[in-house]
C-alpha cells in the first residue's frame, strides 16, 4: 500500500515536471517565432 502510494506520488511529480518543462519550451519557441517574424517584417520594410 505504501509502495503504491509512493509510486503514484513519484509518477505525479514526474508528470508535473515534464508538463512544466514542455510548456516552458513551447512558450520559448513561440517567443522565438514571434521574434523571427518581427525581424523578418522589419527587414522587409528596411531594404
Amino acid at each position: 500500500m505504501l509502495l503504491s502510494k509512493l509510486i503514484t506520488t513519484f509518477t505525479t511529480e514526474i508528470v508535473v515536471c515534464i508538463s512544466t518543462y514542455v510548456q516552458r519550451t513551447l512558450s520559448d519557441h513561440e517567443r522565438y517565432q514571434k521574434t523571427q517574424n518581427v525581424i523578418r517584417h522589419w527587414e522587409a520594410h528596411h531594404e
